[in-house]
C-alpha cells in the first residue's frame, strides 16, 4: 500500500512504519542492546524480539480513543494483532508468549467496559495513551498471578514495550500525523 504518512510529514513527528527503525532514534536505552546481527528483524510481531523502546508518542496524555468508531478500530486492530501472534508459530510458544497473549486478549475484552466507564465519568470522554498503558499493566499483573509467574523473573519490560509498539502502530494507522493539534469532532 501507499505510505501516505511519509509524504505528508517531512518533519519527524510520525512514527516509523516498522518497529525496527525506531531503534535508530534512541540514545538513552542502550543497556539491553547486545550487538547481534543475526536477530531476525523482519517479524516485528514476535513478542520476545520486541525489546525496542517506543520512541514516538511519549506524551502520555494523547487521546487515543475519543469515540465509538475509535473503539471499534482499536478492537479490530487488537484482533488483527492477536491473529498475527496466533498464526506466527503458536506451536513453539514459550511461557512468555502465552502470558502476553492472554493479557492482550483480556485487554481487548476489557476495553469496552473501560470506555463505558470513561463516558460515565465527566473527564472529557476520552481514553489517553497512559490509560490504555496502565490498564494493560494491571491485566498483565493479574495474568502473571494466574499463571504463577514471578514478576522479577519475567520479561515485563519486553511485554510492556511490545504493547507500546502496538499502540504506536495503531496511532500511525488510525490517527493523522498532526492529530495532537486537531480537535476530534
Amino acid at each position: 500500500g501507499l505510505q501516505l504518512g511519509d509524504e505528508l510529514a517531512p518533519h519527524h513527528l510520525t512514527p516509523p512504519r516498522s518497529p525496527e527503525l525506531s531503534g535508530t532514534h534512541q540514545r538513552e536505552f542502550k543497556e539491553n542492546k547486545e550487538p547481534s546481527p543475526k536477530v531476525k528483524r523482519k517479524r516485528s510481531v514476535k513478542i520476545s524480539n520486541t525489546a525496542l523502546e517506543p520512541v514516538q508518542w511519549q506524551n502520555d496524555s494523547l487521546q487515543i480513543i475519543t469515540s465509538a468508531s475509535d473503539l471499534k478500530s482499536m478492537d479490530e486492530f487488537l484482533l488483527r494483532k492477536m491473529n498475527e501472534l496466533e498464526n506466527e508459530d503458536s506451536k513453539k510458544d514459550t511461557l512468555v508468549d502465552v502470558v502476553f497473549k492472554k493479557a492482550l486478549k483480556e485487554f481487548r475484552q476489557n476495553i469496552f467496559s473501560f470506555y463505558s466507564s470513561a463516558l460515565a465519568m465527566d473527564d472529557g470522554k476520552s481514553i489517553r495513551y497512559k490509560d490504555l498503558y496502565a490498564l494493560f499493566e494491571q491485566i498483565l499483573e493479574k495474568t502473571m498471578r494466574l499463571e504463577q509467574r514471578d514478576w522479577s523473573e519475567s520479561p515485563v519490560k519486553v511485554w510492556v514495550n511490545t504493547f507500546k509498539v502496538f499502540l504506536d502502530e495503531y496511532m500511525a494507522e488510525h490517527k493523522p500525523p498532526d492529530y495532537t493539534a486537531v480537535k476530534v469532532l
